[in-house]
C-alpha cells in the first residue's frame, strides 16, 4: 500500500562524513558512502545495540517463525533492528520489530522515492512511525539493482553490533552481508543462540 506521502514532502537529511550525525559505525567502511540519505529518527542509534536480521527472499513458515523469534528475543536487550526491507525475512524482521515495539532501521537497495513509491512504502512509513529511520546511500530515481544490493549489504553490516543470517539461498545477499558482518568484526549470532 503506498502512503500517498511524496518523498518530496519528507523530511530526509542528505549527509557527508563531515557531518555531526552522519552515523560514527558508517565512517568504519572502506570507501563510506560520500552522501547518506536519512529519514527518521536522528537518535535511533543510541536506542540500544543494533542488531541485523537478514534471509532469503523466499522464506518458509518455519523460518519466518524463526525470524519473529530472533526479534522477540532482542527485546531483552531493548535492540534496535536493522534489515534491508527486501521481500521475505528482511520484512518480516521490520515486522517483528514494530509489533515488539522496538525501533527499527531499513536499508533499502535503491533510492527514498523508489521505495516510498513501492509495495513496502506502507511498512517504511510505520518503520518512522515507530521512531525508526530509513537509510540509503543512493539518489531519487535510483532502481534497485545488484550494484544496489551489495552496497545496501555493506551499510547493514557496518551498522549493526551483532549479526544474524536467519536462512539463505546458497548465493544469496544475506550472505555477502554476513561476510562483510564477519570482515567488520561484527558478532555473528545463530538464530537459535540465545546469549
Amino acid at each position: 500500500m503506498k502512503t500517498g506521502l511524496t518523498v518530496e514532502k519528507r523530511e530526509i537529511l542528505e549527509l557527508k562524513p563531515s557531518d555531526r550525525f552522519y552515523p560514527d559505525r558508517v565512517r568504519e567502511l572502506p570507501g563510506q558512502p560520500r552522501v547518506l540519505r536519512v529519514c527518521g529518527s536522528q537518535d535511533v542509534f543510541e536506542k540500544g545495540p543494533v542488531l541485523a536480521v537478514v534471509g532469503t527472499r523466499k522464506p518458509t513458515k518455519e523460518i519466518l517463525r524463526s525470524t519473529k523469534r530472533v526479534v522477540e528475543a532482542a527485546t531483552e536487550f531493548d535492540m534496535v533492528i536493522v534489515s534491508g526491507i527486501s521481500p521475505g525475512v528482511d520484512v518480516a524482521a521490520h515486522e517483528a520489530a514494530l509489533a515488539a515495539g522496538l525501533p527499527t532501521i531499513a536499508v533499502p537497495g535503491c533510492g527514498m522515492d523508489v521505495l516510498f513509491e513501492s509495495d513496502r512504502a506502507d511498512l517504511a512509513q510505520r518503520i518512522l512511525d515507530g521512531g525508526g529511520m530509513v537509510v540509503s546511500p543512493f539518489p531519487n530515481h535510483s532502481a534497485e539493482t545488484e550494484e544496489r544490493r551489495w552496497w545496501r549489504n555493506r551499510l547493514i553490516a557496518v551498522l549493526c553490533h551483532g549479526f544474524v543470517l536467519v536462512a539463505s539461498e546458497p548465493n544469496g545477499g544475506a550472505l555477502e552481508a554476513q561476510r562483510w558482518a564477519r570482515q567488520l568484526e561484527r558478532r555473528l549470532i545463530e538464530p537459535d543462540d540465545e546469549n
